[in-house]
């Protein structure tokens, strides 16, 4: 079984067509864009690691 790649997610709206994208990228590639920039973490565990309708 091949084992994918570790990604990042972009999300993006798209105000012209009033939509969100979603885009995956190379962590490595996405790094020094993200430098010294405003991060909020979320943990996961706050919410047992459940994505539901309530986490969104």
């Amino acid at each position: 079984m091949a084992i994918d790649p570790p990604r990042s997610v972009v999300l993006n709206y798209d105000q012209d067509r009033q939509r969100m994208n979603v885009q995956l990228i190379d962590p490595v590639k996405l790094a020094p864009l993200l430098a010294g920039i405003f991060e909020v973490p979320i943990l996961l565990d706050e919410f047992e690691f459940t994505l539901d309708d309530e986490f969104a």
